[in-house]
């Protein structure tokens, strides 16, 4: 089982027009694993969509991924009338 044997894609469940190719970055026939990243998608659920070069389709019913980020807390809670308080937001699953 080679890396190169698999392609991927994340298709929003919602929205088939959100969707993200994925780089299949390692395939471990021994542990019957494959390890694979994005770039990043909207907010959502996600489908996931595993081909093998050879055989097709891998039937991938009931694996999701779901995309999302959380805000535990801003600070400070209030500012200026005339606006240029900094802001800082703590939370997770945030890009750069």
């Amino acid at each position: 089982m080679n890396k190169k044997d698999f392609s991927a894609k994340i298709v929003n469940s919602l929205d088939s027009t959100k969707f993200n190719l994925m780089n299949v970055i390692a395939a471990n026939d021994t542990e019957k694993t494959i390890t694979f990243m994005y770039g990043g998608a909207w907010s959502g659920i996600y489908n996931l969509s595993l081909r093998h070069n050879q055989y097709g389709l891998i039937n991938t019913r009931g694996l999701y991924i779901t995309v999302g980020s959380n805000i535990t807390s801003i600070s400070p809670n209030t500012g200026s009338i005339y606006g240029g308080t900094l802001l800082t937001i703590t939370g997770t699953n945030y890009g750069t």
